[in-house]
């Protein structure tokens, strides 16, 4: 394998830079030249690898001189400019002026502002220093964390972002357009729940919300499609939201998903598990039903379809009113109902969930054995048609029970979280088993 560094990233940053754009009136920021983007990455890239009194630093930059942030606005509509911190002695950008200052600043929500320096050096030199922090605020990492339906992104600028060794990501407005991962530079990832054999398991129960919400619309006459798929994303949504809780909790856990005709004390899974704590949690299909009932319900009152736009009228006013209200206890409901079900994971053993999202126990021994399937294939895309194959052996326990039970049941999927952080899909095609290692729930991000 040819691995990949910083200045390997360069001409592929400049390909997508331009053919990545969010919309039509979009003003693609200018990419500084190659000298300060090979100044910016090698000293991030080397920075990512080293620790602060033994603690693993994280951050992110950003690329601007202090002008540039009052011409490219946070998001669209902004009135006032962003107002950073400015520091009154700007410190050279090093390797380790970044490693004292990475651990001061949250890169959830915490940029730090790179610049170009006035030529004061040996001609054609272009020294880089670090003139200030910006404070973006956390909505951001909230909305891609999956714990608000809505945030702001970051400006509309260069930003290279770390949080592990040799890993970065490139970005503007909050949408990552390339990472260098691996020794591998890869473009913005797309979302496993989007198509492949992972967004194929869940198929079947996405197209039953999308119906039960059709028919709730239906019972109070309104006619008007769900729009832009949102059943279908609030679902996803749901099963996004448990796996990231379970990652921020530090601790790993497993999920493993089956069909949902099937009940704990079923020989397909009673010959497979040991569950430590049975029981039936069947709350969450309801209210992500009808929570995209009562969005759809808002967005049909705000927008009604007639030839000349209708202006809303005070009783449809306050009928939005009521349903906003509705939509934001649908919202803490929902959240809560995740946290609960992420919090099972604290037991040792994996949660048990149907398709449906219909909890069926957790603290899950795998008792299966699966003498047949001993390797994993670790799959380097989407269809888990290519990767490498690897003994079950060179993985932790946590991997191996997922390994055994969806080698032996091919009807289920499983998702390890591991203590580092990491999200990998596991699921039986055929007679290999794949897995997708750091799974991806879409572009969006702040790293």
């Amino acid at each position: 394998m040819i691995y990949s560094y910083p200045a390997d990233a360069i001409p592929e940053l400049r390909r997508v830079w331009q053919s990545t754009r969010f919309s039509k009136q979009e003003q693609v920021p200018v990419l500084p030249s190659d000298t300060i983007l090979l100044e910016l990455l090698n000293v991030a890239y080397h920075a990512s690898f080293l620790t602060e009194e033994q603690r693993r630093i994280g951050f992110r930059l950003m690329y601007c001189g202090r002008d540039d942030l009052q011409r490219h606005p946070r998001y669209l509509g902004q009135k006032t400019p962003m107002e950073p911190i400015e520091f009154s002695t700007a410190p050279a950008f090093s390797v380790g002026e970044l490693l004292r200052l990475a651990p001061a600043t949250d890169p959830a929500r915490v940029l730090i502002c790179v610049g170009a320096r006035r030529p004061d050096s040996a001609p054609g030199f272009e020294a880089l220093q670090i003139w200030g922090l910006l404070d973006t605020g956390s909505s951001w990492w909230n909305y891609t964390q999956c714990e608000a339906t809505r945030g702001y992104p970051p400006p509309n600028l260069l930003t290279i972002s770390s949080i592990k060794p040799g890993h970065m990501s490139f970005s503007r407005q909050g949408v990552i357009i390339l990472t260098l991962k691996n020794g591998r530079v890869t473009p913005s990832p797309v979302s496993m729940m989007a198509s492949g054999p992972v967004a194929g398991f869940f198929e079947a129960a996405e197209w039953s919300m999308d119906q039960d919400v059709r028919e709730r619309l239906r019972a109070i006459e309104c006619d008007d499609e769900p729009a832009d798929d949102l059943p279908k994303q609030a679902f996803q949504r749901y099963l996004q939201r448990i796996l990231m809780q379970i990652r921020l909790k530090n601790h790993g856990g497993s999920v493993l998903v089956v069909p949902d005709h099937l009940d704990a004390d079923d020989p397909r899974l009673s010959d497979r598990l040991n569950i430590k704590y049975p029981c039936v949690y069947d709350r969450a299909w309801k209210l992500i039903a009808e929570y995209a009932a009562a969005y759809h319900q808002v967005y049909t009152l705000n927008f009604p379809r007639s030839e000349d736009g209708g202006a809303v009228s005070e009783d449809v006013y306050g009928d939005i009113s009521i349903l906003k209200d509705e939509l934001l206890n649908l919202e803490d409901a929902i959240s809560d109902s995740v946290r609960f079900v992420a919090s099972l994971s604290g037991v040792d053993g994996a949660v048990l969930l149907t398709d449906r999202l219909r909890v069926l126990g957790f603290g899950a021994e795998v008792t299966a054995v699966s003498p047949s399937v001993r390797y994993v294939r670790v799959a380097d895309d989407l269809s888990g048609e290519s990767g490498v194959i690897i003994p079950f052996d060179a993985y932790g326990t946590r991997h191996r029970s997922a390994f055994r039970f969806s080698s032996s049941y091919e009807e289920s999927m499983s998702f390890v979280v591991s203590q580092d952080g990491g999200i990998k899909a596991i699921r039986r095609l055929g007679p290999n088993l794949v897995m997708w290692p750091d799974i991806d729930f879409g572009s969006l991000g702040v790293y």
